[in-house]
């Protein structure tokens, strides 16, 4: 018997670039800073960097910030127009 195996892709953060980071954050809900600099495997001294391109997309309306009450911190949404 024949089986089909879908391999999921992982999106890779090789270049980081903003727009690698908007097309990130596209597929994923209630995310940190702390988890997407850990998912994307961001070196320490970039964090400031994704936090700064976290804030532009914000205001650019392509991300939504959110505070979570429940574990006190803020999240990560994509945005639906």
């Amino acid at each position: 018997m024949d089986y089909l195996v879908i391999k999921k892709e992982k999106k890779s953060f090789k270049k980081g670039t903003k727009e690698e980071l908007k097309d990130y954050l596209s597929h994923h809900f209630d995310v940190t800073l702390k988890e997407i600099t850990k998912e994307l495997q961001v070196k320490e001294e970039d964090i400031t960097k994704i936090n700064g391109w976290l804030n532009e997309l914000v205001k650019e309306k392509a991300v939504t910030k959110h505070f979570c009450k429940q574990h006190n911190i803020e999240e990560y949404d994509p945005h639906f127009k």
